[in-house]
């Protein structure tokens, strides 16, 4: 795996995976000084665009698959999936090569297994969102 140093994400801006100009972040023809993104699946997306959001995240990686890959100066790319099942089924796509890792939201102990079973590929960074009262107490 390689090292990341966390300075490396700069200011993170987060982008429901609806977008039709997630593409143009990436490539940096949108935002070009840009250091990371988060495309969310989670509380950025209704429950009735999941779907949508699924396929336009999948276009995306093929699209970057496509052009041979993210350009070596392009934002760092996380996903924020909804949940562990989801980032299991995720975490199986070939395309998420093109991925830095994910963003797990409302990371707690209860919960920290799921997604340690859930996400197998070693390339694939874990970034915890800590937002539940639990973890701050």
């Amino acid at each position: 795996m390689k090292v990341l140093s966390p300075y490396a994400l700069g200011a993170t801006l987060y982008m429901p995976a609806t977008r039709a100009d997630l593409l143009e972040v990436v490539f940096r023809t949108k935002l070009p000084e840009l250091r990371s993104l988060v495309v969310c699946l989670e509380d950025a997306v209704a429950e009735i665009d999941v779907d949508t959001a699924l396929k336009n995240l999948h276009g995306l990686l093929t699209a970057i698959n496509e052009r041979g890959g993210r350009p070596s100066d392009g934002p760092l790319l996380f996903v924020r999936p909804r949940d562990s099942v989801m980032a299991a089924v995720l975490n199986e796509w070939p395309i998420m090569a093109h991925v830095d890792g994910f963003v797990v939201p409302k990371l707690t102990l209860r919960n920290l297994g799921d997604w340690e079973q859930a996400v197998t590929n070693p390339a694939l960074y874990l970034m915890p969102t800590l937002e539940t009262t639990d973890v701050f107490n």
